[in-house]
């Protein structure tokens, strides 16, 4: 049988265990790593899209968010364009944190995508790329949703 969602949720889970624990050691969550690569990757990025971006709650996303501020990662600002808006900004500490996070991210894959030569690794994150899009474009569609860009940089 060859269910997409099945065989992705799969790699995830083993993904995202291993990465869990290298993260722990920054004191990182996997939700707090995702956010700080989204602000760091969207300067304009607001409260309001983040939440819709990574499908948390705006109570939930305020609590992670608070969370973060207090451990000096990022701010919150309000927009000059909207001024109902917050925008997030991280901090010198947060930008610091968010490379050496992302090493450890590349350091991570390196290991966990050894088995794929590199034209299957870069083949892979293209397809990848494209779903997302695919389902995002018909979420557009359908609730008229915010979209962030989730592409990272993890070589920089």
């Amino acid at each position: 049988m060859h269910l997409v969602g099945y065989a992705t949720t799969l790699a995830g889970l083993a993904i995202n265990k291993r990465f869990a624990r290298q993260l722990g050691a920054l004191g990182l969550r996997m939700a707090e790593f995702s956010i700080l690569v989204l602000v760091d990757t969207n300067p304009e990025v607001n409260q309001k899209s983040l939440g819709e971006t990574l499908d948390i709650s705006p109570p939930n996303l305020a609590v992670v968010l608070d969370r973060m501020a207090e451990r000096g990662w990022l701010r919150r600002e309000r927009s000059e364009r909207d001024r109902r808006a917050h925008l997030i900004r991280l901090t010198p500490e947060g930008k610091a944190l968010t490379r050496r996070a992302l090493r450890l991210s590349l350091g991570s894959e390196t290991e966990v995508l050894a088995s794929l030569s590199a034209a299957e690794r870069g083949l892979l994150i293209e397809l990848l790329h494209r779903l997302v899009r695919g389902v995002r474009q018909g979420a557009r569609e359908t609730c008229g949703s915010t979209d962030i860009s989730t592409n990272s940089n993890l070589n920089r």
